[in-house]
């Protein structure tokens, strides 16, 4: 690792824990402590800085990597080279957070530099995916929608609306406007919006969030080509 921790073990009714802290935290560490094996973890925020202010105190959650990307910083370890990456984005399990508190979480992140310490269990289980590289999510309740409301172009009126109202919105909201507004108009859409949302063509071309709702909103309407299924 490429700093120095204090590191604790205890024990809770025979389950096993370990803190570390004392020690500013670097993304290649909380990879090799936790990130790789995916532990179930706790961090515990600085107090002052704005992760607290909008997280708490702690979050608990595993780090989210997208598919493929494990065996990305693998090789950039085995090789040596920095990382320097100073957000780290966690797919959280707190039921005191909002939806949008937890979208940011897992799609933009907290900064590592305002993490004080963190717990975890080391109990690892192996992460499953889907076919289409999804990762598999357990004990999922599926709740049967009405069919005759188009849940895509709700989505897309309801953030047109903020956009009017000039509400700043979150990265994944972008995303998701930008990819269903790609399947409605059969992967049209006006470069003028694209810029107010920070977007351009070719940085549409390499998201995979937009691309995902842009499939799935054209899959919704049996609108997929071969190519694209």
């Amino acid at each position: 690792m490429k700093n120095s921790y204090t590191i604790t073990e205890s024990h809770f009714r025979g389950i096993p824990s370990i803190d570390v802290g004392e020690a500013a935290f670097t993304y290649e560490d909380l990879y090799e402590l936790i990130g790789n094996r995916q532990f179930m973890t706790t961090f515990i925020l600085k107090p002052g800085p704005k992760s607290s202010e909008r997280f708490g105190e702690t979050v608990t959650g595993v780090i989210s990597y997208p598919k493929g990307q494990i065996e990305e910083i693998e090789q950039m370890l085995k090789k040596d080279k920095e990382l320097n990456r100073s957000l780290v984005k966690i797919d959280a399990s707190e039921f005191n957070l909002t939806q949008v508190q937890l979208d940011d979480l897992k799609y933009d992140g907290l900064l590592i530099a305002d993490i004080h310490s963190i717990c975890f269990i080391p109990l690892k289980k192996e992460l499953e995916y889907h076919d289409t590289g999804e990762k598999k999510v357990p004990n999922v309740i599926k709740i049967k929608l009405n069919p005759l409301v188009d849940y895509d172009i709700l989505y897309q009126n309801y953030i047109a609306s903020e956009i009017n109202d000039k509400r700043e919105l979150m990265s994944f909201e972008k995303e998701k406007f930008v990819g269903i507004t790609l399947g409605i108009n059969n992967w049209y859409i006006d470069l003028r919006l694209l810029k107010l949302l920070g977007f351009d063509k070719d940085s549409i071309n390499s998201n995979r969030a937009v691309l995902y709702h842009a499939y799935k909103t054209r899959e919704h309407r049996k609108q997929l080509t071969e190519k694209e299924k």
